[in-house]
Formats: C-alpha cells, structure tokens, sequence
C-alpha cells in the first residue's frame, strides 16, 4: 500500500522518524498511515519533542495533523523550575499540555523513589502547573495520606506549592518492630506576593 510506510528496527538499529526536529524512535516498528495521518510505534518507543524532555512507552500514537500523541506506559520527567519524574498513560500529549491517567510522579530521582504520589487524573501545563486528582502519598509501597487533590508550580522563582517531604531509610525499612516512622516537612509554601510568604509544615509520627 503506497499510503502506508513501515520502518523495521531492533535494539541496534532502531528505526527513526524525525520531523522538523521532532524524533521518534523505536526497537520494533514504526508504521505511518498516510491517509489516516497517524504514526504508530511499538518497542520501547522513545519520542524527542523539539522543547521539553523526551518521553519513553511501550507505544505511542501520534496524529501528525493535530500534532498531539498518545503514550501508553509512559516514562518521562518535567524539568521546569522543579524536577518531576512521571510514570503511567498518557492518553494526550502536546506541546503545551499532557493529560495522564493512572499516574505516579514523584521528585525523587532513584529508579525505586523514597516516596511518590500516584493520581487517577493528572494534568501538566508546561512550564506552569502540574495538577492531580484525587493523590495519594506513599512512601516506599505504604500509603500514609490521601489528598483530594495536588498542584505543584512547574515555574522558575518563588512559587506556591507543595514542600519536598524528608525521611531516612528507616522510614522505608523499619530495621525493628519497635520503630515508629518519622516524616518531617509535610506542608505547603504560598507565595502570596512578591514580598510576602507563608510556610505551613508538620512533622507526622507513626502510632
């Protein structure tokens, strides 16, 4: 069919579609429907926007005219003002925005995190706000809070949002049945203007 087009690739030699600085590469195939205007990649895709961080799936989907695409088991991070890993589905992926569903982000960068927040609705506004509904808190694999909601400022400077909470390994792996978990710094900061700010922070302690 001289309306579709398919690239074969491995883990050597990946197959690659690069359009006006947009790269997406991919272990398996790429297949590019002409009359449909889709892009369909399977094989640990990696997609490369012009601006912003590249991000990794099992598949993606990319409608060429509406220059939006689709991501499922996504991997990625925002490195706008803070730094925020995100993994789960990302059903819509543009320039300026990106809906996730059934999400994990998180600010820590280890492969297995200290702590992480997972979300059933998650909105990101580049360089602006990311936004998640209902959110719940875990540390390690234990849930310890449930949020009706998150939004955390992706902007450089002061900006209100959440704190950055702290713990030790002990709080991951309790090394005796005694031990009661200690989590310090859970609050909020709110730059309410240019001259004047709130801090609000507890400490939580398990029993």
């Amino acid at each position: 069919d001289a309306e579709l087009l398919v690239l074969q690739g491995d883990s050597i030699d990946r197959a690659s579609v690069d359009r006006q600085g947009t790269e997406l590469t991919a272990n398996s195939v790429i297949r590019y429907d002409q009359s449909k205007g889709l892009i369909r990649a399977e094989g640990l895709p990696l997609f490369s926007p012009v601006e912003g961080d590249p991000v990794q799936s099992r598949r993606v989907i990319y409608d060429v005219a509406e220059q939006r695409g689709t991501a499922l088991g996504a991997k990625t991070k925002y490195s706008e003002g803070a730094t925020w890993y995100v993994r789960g589905d990302l059903p819509s992926v543009t320039p300026g925005i990106v809906y996730g569903t059934h999400a994990d982000f998180t600010s820590c960068d280890l492969d297995v995190p200290h702590f992480h927040f997972s979300a059933d609705e998650v909105k990101i506004v580049a360089g602006r706000i990311l936004v998640a509904r209902p959110v719940t808190l875990y540390f390690a694999d234990v849930p310890v809070a449930i949020l009706p909601f998150f939004a955390q400022s992706l902007g450089s400077g002061r900006a209100s949002g959440l704190l950055s909470p702290r713990f030790g390994i002990n709080e991951v792996v309790r090394t005796s049945p005694g031990y009661h978990r200690r989590v310090s710094n859970v609050g909020f900061y709110w730059a309410m203007s240019d001259y004047s700010d709130v801090t609000l922070a507890l400490d939580w302690f398990s029993g």
